[in-house]
């Protein structure tokens, strides 16, 4: 696409204000493209570290209360004086709930139009509150799930100082 306008603009068939279109349009195809390879990498990235964070249950847990409290708002709306509230239904809430990735790890790339997974400076990995009060060994798997995506080695990432109140830890390269 970018040959096709180079030509075009050095053959003189496109006017001068067409060739800001072209710019916008080349400029738009590489923007989807960034966002598509950064969404297949945050994926991957996920589905490394997706055990240790138990991302699955605790969205299947949020399903399950919400839910819950959508089903008691209702009752309470039909019968004001409370009564037994039923959760049954023909598909209940099981154990495990797609959770999206994005929610759960953050990528740190450079301004790439086409990033490689060379090119990833740091990995931003959050987990939830069904992880008991994380400890070492914890991190010590973090880390080796995010050196794996990454293809290094755990030595080769430095992990920050973790934030225990939003729940999340970066791992830089060094």
């Amino acid at each position: 696409m970018l040959t096709l306008a180079i030509v075009a603009l050095a053959m003189q068939e496109i006017g001068p204000g067409a060739t800001l279109w072209w710019v916008v349009a080349i400029a738009a195809v590489f923007a989807i493209a960034r966002y598509w390879r950064l969404r297949q990498f945050t994926t991957l990235a996920y589905l490394h570290v997706k055990d240790l964070t138990k991302a699955e249950q605790f969205e299947a847990y949020r399903a399950m209360r919400r839910r819950y409290f959508t089903a008691v708002r209702e009752t309470r709306r039909k019968r004001p004086l409370g009564r037994i509230v039923d959760e049954g239904g023909m598909h209940p809430p099981t154990l495990v709930r797609v959770a999206n990735p994005r929610d759960y790890v953050k990528l740190h790339v450079g301004p790439l139009p086409w990033p490689r997974l060379q090119d990833i400076r740091s990995v931003t990995v959050r987990w939830t509150p069904l992880v008991k009060f994380p400890s070492e060994d914890f991190f010590g798997e973090l880390t080796e799930a995010v050196a794996h995506f990454l293809c290094v080695s755990p030595r080769a990432l430095v992990a920050n100082r973790p934030d225990l109140y939003r729940k999340r830890i970066t791992f830089v390269l060094r």
